[in-house]
């Protein structure tokens, strides 16, 4: 199971799956749930994740051949059986030709309640669903590459000179890297050599890479361990950041 990452780098509470198929692959949906039992409710950006898959997977000239209903009931039907149509859609589906993803998953919500409302009151339009993709070259390309693709890759902040934009460019790759579930990632590839302005003094440094060291080092200076001596006005630990070869040995 894996979450997609949405257009600034957060990741969103939805989990999906991928199995290839020959010549398509399908992408599994899990349902939308409340809180019970003592346990926290579940996937609860399920309507968000179902409109950025379908345009990620439109960036990519995929075409939707059909949109099934996967829950434990439907899945005891025929494939024939459980497979939705939304009106003002005709499948197959080429996603490049659509231009409002969110109405295109608001009309698969619709059918979706519908075919469930079928069994008894209730219909509930966040159920466990199953998108299932043409591609040719899918029985050649590994569920990872094709989870990759609807994940999406977080944006990444651009080295800079001036002192101001580049902490606004280092707290919004700390609150992306801390939004995240799956931990702290490896760190970044960084610069071989660190330019400079040329005619002042300023480096052109990069916010990716201290983040990454602000992070790591956890409010704690990494050299003797103690916490921070003070904190920012937003509360953050105050920590300088410095290399490891001096900035002027790159002069």
């Amino acid at each position: 199971m894996r979450k997609p990452l949405d257009e600034r780098g957060n990741e969103l509470d939805s989990n999906f799956s991928i199995k290839v198929r020959p010549d398509a692959f399908d992408v599994f949906m899990e349902s939308q749930g409340g809180s019970t039992g003592g346990q926290p409710p579940r996937n609860t950006d399920y309507a968000k994740a179902l409109a950025q898959h379908l345009a990620r997977l439109a960036e990519h000239n995929l075409t939707l051949l059909e949109v099934q209903v996967a829950s434990a009931p439907a899945e005891k039907m025929p494939e024939e059986d459980r497979i939705i149509e939304p009106s003002g859609y005709r499948f197959p589906l080429a996603l490049s030709g659509v231009h409002d993803f969110n109405d295109l998953r608001l009309a698969l919500g619709r059918e979706v309640a519908a075919f469930n409302n079928m069994r008894g009151p209730g219909g509930n339009p966040t159920k466990r669903i199953c998108l299932r993709v043409q591609w040719p070259g899918a029985s050649s390309t590994s569920e990872k590459e094709l989870t990759n693709i609807l994940v999406g890759q977080p944006p990444v902040e651009a080295p800079t000179a001036d002192p101001n934009e580049l902490q606004k460019r280092i707290d919004r790759a700390l609150a992306r890297r801390r939004s995240s579930s799956s931990g702290r990632n490896a760190p970044p590839a960084g610069q071989v050599n660190v330019p400079k302005v040329p005619g002042t003094p300023r480096f052109i440094r990069d916010p990716e890479v201290i983040a990454w060291a602000l992070e790591e080092a956890d409010g704690r200076c990494a050299l003797c361990r103690n916490p921070a001596p003070f904190k920012r006005a937003d509360g953050e630990p105050f920590l300088e950041v410095h290399h490891v070869r001096p900035l002027g040995g790159w002069a």
